[in-house]
């Protein structure tokens, strides 16, 4: 009687290694004619059955005492290295980040779930080719071939189906950012390109449904570097090998330290500040530190590991600079995890990584990463506030279409061989980056489908286009905090000078400073105004807030208030209740070196940008202002600064929220029919002047009004 035989998936192999399990058997050696076959050969030589299934799906059934090809028993010893931790932990990963962008208030750190992520794919990666080069059969062709076809198909399907989507819900602007974005993203340079445009005042960026791709990027820049330096590595040791990748892992984390202090845009984009994070697997793939390692050790390293990630999903923040020092608990605690299950296995991973459910998610991990962020873009688009529950079915609407995308575009693309013509796959990728490009094109040449919106409507978009509505800041006199955050930078001699022959009015404050500076210039042309303005920057100085802001701040009020006679100080700021208790002591502070100083109050600010709101119609009647604006929040916020300041010697207040709106709604739309406001809260350039004159109308800036 034959006994059963085991049944290998050469599928499972495929999809976690990317190795081929698909060679055929060599032939066994048959007898010469004649002769017959000694008994004990017969039974050692059991014949290996390949069967050839539809659609290239390969089953190889291994009888027992068979003598088995060298890839066979390579997928065999590959399904003994596989690691349901991992797994488990790229679901922990990746769970992190798509909670953080449906619910960021309740995860506010889940984005360093990328950062986990490049840990675990520099060990894997590294894993591979190591292997493959100890057993000479590594191939650059092949390399990129399993990663094309591993990433690609479902990346593809994405950037057609989001440009199909966005000129439904969007913008002509946005679409054709999107569109842009698409075509980068298909390069694998998305990170370039988000690095290229981000600032302060690009608010598209938050709702571009391409901007997660940033971080496939960065995976692919690596994939492309890290094998020539592992050819490179051929001939060494592993421990020799290890100690490169340290020394790079040293010197790409000092260069994220210090970029973050020069342009923290282009620290978080580009690739060479995280390439320390992958360098970090692929020292743990080289070494094996682990392997004395008794069950209580294990247990702790997966334990502390474990409460690193978790504890940074709650300890950072949207404002907090990265890759730098802050990545490090996060990412040596995904190392501990990995070395924790290198030699064996921790109870702590077997119960919450190695679960069913966190296994599957952790297979579906890549798709559901792709699509979850378009889902949360559009979604946000059309509705104001998302309760718990909607909250809850965008994180299954995640999960859904993410597996199904798995399913059926993942597995089945992982399905194909590779041997053969591996050069099929680095021309369907030509053809799928081509046809991504038409679609781009076709959206950029028309537009962005501007058609869709009518004169009126068009002229609210412009100011989110930056023709009619966007301001040209003080550059030389606007310190940008994600930039420039040394105060040292800061032009003071030119920003800070006075006139012998007019009034000298110094604005201090942030971006909403910033935003009045036309008005000021157009309504109070005959003033001479010195600017000291820096985004995220309240003008305070009795403050525990940013250090350099302080610092800015304290050097402006010691250096040139106290010993320059300011005729008057304007301060204004995206303020907070918890600035009340310093801005009247930096008033106090002020007013014995200045003749009167104005406080500008907060202005009304929206869920989405104004112009948006006003080009769909959605700000029709006191209802959509309840819905979409912050209305009633800032003006409790209002009343409790007039409050505070308003019985200061020296100091008008000047209460925005009464001057643009009434009870239950406020002025969008400028006598000249341009939004007040350019994004959520920045005026535009004509609201700038139409506040600043109504200022004026209403007497408020009547100690301006006398000569010098």
């Amino acid at each position: 009687m034959t006994a059963a035989p085991l049944r290998v998936n050469t599928l499972a192999c495929a999809h976690n290694w990317h190795l081929p399990c698909h060679a055929p058997f060599p032939r066994p050696t048959q007898p010469s004619q004649g002769q017959a076959q000694p008994p004990h050969v017969r039974e050692t030589r059991q014949r290996a059955r390949i069967t050839h299934k539809s659609k290239n799906k390969w089953k190889i059934f291994i009888y027992p005492g068979t003598l088995l090809s060298g890839c066979v028993l390579g997928c065999l010893a590959l399904l003994r290295k596989f690691r349901p931790d991992i797994e488990g932990l790229r679901a922990v990963a990746v769970l992190g980040v798509v909670i953080f962008h449906i619910a960021p208030l309740r995860l506010q750190g889940g984005y360093i779930g990328v950062d986990v992520f490049y840990v675990i794919s520099g060990f894997l990666i590294t894993s591979i080719i190591r292997d493959r080069i100890e057993r000479h059969s590594f191939s650059l062709t092949e390399f990129f071939s399993r990663r094309i076809r591993r990433l690609l198909p479902a990346h593809l399907a994405l950037l057609i189906v989001v440009m199909a989507v966005t000129p439904i819900w969007s913008l002509p602007d946005e679409v054709e950012s999107t569109a842009i974005s698409a075509v980068a993203s298909s390069l694998y340079v998305s990170n370039i390109y988000f690095a290229s445009v981000s600032g302060y005042f690009n608010s598209q960026l938050e709702s571009n449904p391409l901007l997660h791709t940033w971080s496939l990027s960065v995976e692919e820049q690596y994939y492309l570097v890290f094998p020539l330096l592992m050819m490179l590595l051929a001939s060494s040791a592993r421990h020799v090998a290890a100690a490169w990748m340290a020394v790079l892992a040293i010197l790409s984390f000092a260069l994220a330290q210090w970029l973050i202090g020069v342009n923290e845009n282009v620290a978080f984009f580009i690739m060479p500040t995280r390439f320390w994070e992958f360098c970090i697997g692929g020292v743990l793939a080289c070494t094996n530190w682990a392997h004395a390692w008794r069950g209580g050790l294990r247990d702790g390293a997966a334990a502390l590991g474990l409460a690193a990630i978790v504890a940074s999903f709650f300890l950072l923040h949207e404002g907090t600079p990265m890759p730098g020092i802050h990545a490090l608990p996060a990412t040596v605690g995904t190392g501990l995890i990995i070395l924790a299950g290198m030699n064996g296995r921790s109870r702590l991973s077997s119960l919450a990584l190695e679960n069913p459910a966190s296994r599957f998610i952790g297979r579906i991990s890549y798709s559901v990463y792709l699509w979850h962020w378009p889902i949360v873009v559009f979604y946000e688009m059309r509705v104001a506030h998302t309760n718990p529950f909607e909250k809850a079915l965008l994180l299954l609407a995640s999960l859904v279409l993410g597996a199904a995308s798995w399913y059926w575009i993942e597995r089945r693309f992982l399905a194909i061989p590779i041997t053969g013509n591996p050069l099929r796959f680095f021309k369907a990728t030509v053809g799928g980056i081509a046809c991504v490009s038409l679609v781009a094109g076709a959206l950029i040449l028309n537009d962005g489908f501007s058609w869709r919106f009518n004169n009126q409507q068009r002229r609210m978009i412009s100011v989110v286009t930056g023709a009619h509505g966007d301001q040209d800041s003080g550059e030389d006199c606007f310190l940008e905090a994600s930039k420039e955050k040394d105060p040292d930078d800061f032009d003071y001699s030119g920003c800070i000078h006075l006139s012998k022959n007019s009034q000298n009015v110094l604005l201090l404050g942030d971006s909403h400073m910033d935003h009045y500076l036309t008005g000021f210039e157009e309504v109070l042309d005959e003033r001479h105004l010195s600017i000291v303005n820096a985004s995220q920057c309240r003008p305070l100085v009795w403050d525990k807030g940013v250090s350099n802001c302080i610092e800015l701040y304290r050097h402006v009020i010691d250096q040139y208030v106290k010993k320059k006679r300011f005729d008057a100080i304007v301060v204004a700021a995206r303020w907070q209740e918890r600035d009340i208790l310093s801005l009247t002591r930096t008033i106090k502070e002020l007013s014995p070196h200045v003749r009167q100083i104005y406080v500008i109050g907060p202005v009304v600010e929206y869920l989405q940008d104004l112009p948006r709101l006003l080009a769909f119609g959605r700000l029709e009647d006191a209802d959509d202002f309840r819905t979409w604006s912050r209305l009633m929040e800032k003006r409790e916020l209002d009343g409790k600064l007039r409050q505070a300041v308003q019985a200061l010697e020296k100091v008008t207040y000047i209460s925005a929220i009464d001057t643009m709106c009434g009870f239950q709604n406020c002025r969008v739309i400028t006598p000249d029919g341009f939004p007040m406001q350019s994004d959520y809260g920045h005026l535009s350039r004509a609201g700038s002047i139409e506040m600043v004159a109504r200022f004026k109308a209403q007497g408020l800036l009547r100690g301006l009004s006398f000569e010098p």
